[in-house]
């Protein structure tokens, strides 16, 4: 009982940070280096968020990162046809 205890722990401790980074990253990726934040309202199914991160990669032409349903783009363009597309 206690290893799964410690897993659970442990693995939310991981998802913690991980948004804790992203956050840090968004914050300086917008604020210093003028990137695009975009956040879906939802992200639906598993197969829809595979679909749009496919999009991603095929239809932005600059840099992009993003956090379950939250979203960073470093070329306008790129962050208004996502909002287009996903929204």
């Amino acid at each position: 009982m206690k290893d799964i205890i410690d897993e659970a722990v442990n693995n939310a401790s991981e998802r913690l940070a991980e948004h804790i980074d992203f956050e840090i990253l968004k914050d300086v990726l917008i604020k210093s280096c003028g990137w695009h934040y975009v956040e879906l309202p939802t992200l639906g199914s598993n197969r829809r968020a595979f679909d749009i991160s496919e999009w991603a990669h095929a239809e932005c032409s600059g840099n992009w990162k993003h956090q379950g349903r939250h979203w960073l783009f470093e070329l306008e363009d790129d962050a208004i046809l996502f909002k287009l597309t996903w929204s």
